[in-house]
């Protein structure tokens, strides 16, 4: 498999969307494929952020005031 096929499953795997075997099958690559590894890096600081903010629910008549 080729880094660029590598990098979509290395997003998978940092939302969790993975199964065992292309689990261990990315983390095998990052070991050997630095540019990949810096990528899974991001890639997992990246949901870290995204799981830190706090999700908001606008009010019931937030869409009839918007338009």
């Amino acid at each position: 498999m080729d880094c660029r096929d590598m990098r979509e499953l290395i997003v998978q795997h940092s939302s969790g969307d993975l199964g065992q075997p292309e689990i261990v099958e990315v983390e095998s690559h990052i070991t050997e494929c630095a540019e990949c590894a810096v990528y899974y890096r991001r890639s997992q600081n990246l949901w870290k952020f995204l799981d830190g903010i706090e999700e908001i629910e606008p009010e019931e008549n937030y869409i009839a005031r918007f338009w």
